[in-house]
């Protein structure tokens, strides 16, 4: 498994938890990014088999696991779907939630 790093921005704005605002967004970016990597590599794979190594790939991430989690328990089938679904760019899909903003560069 590829363990992508989560490059965490810094910001003045503060949510309730103290962590900052950009830094949650480009967490869940990240996670969304990595999903959908994972989803178009594994194409022929099951929902419950993508799932199960998101939770892998969060399990990994120390502090951070119960965030991916959330995250992917959120968004995860949505973006299962997306990739399985012709219409849509995967390139686009993490702007669909706002997971993602416009500016965010998808390799």
């Amino acid at each position: 498994m590829i363990l992508f790093p989560c490059i965490l921005k810094v910001s003045h704005a503060k949510n309730d938890d103290g962590g900052s605002i950009e830094s949650i967004q480009s967490f869940a970016c990240d996670v969304c990014t990595y999903s959908v990597m994972l989803c178009e590599k594994n194409y022929n794979e099951s929902y419950t088999s993508i799932n199960y190594q998101m939770l892998q790939y969060c399990q990994n991430l120390g502090r951070y696991a119960s965030n991916c989690k959330e995250i992917s328990r959120k968004y995860l089938l949505k973006i299962y779907s997306a990739v399985h679904n012709p219409s849509i760019n995967n390139g686009q899909i993490c702007l669909l939630d706002d997971l993602c903003s416009d500016d965010y560069e998808f390799n």
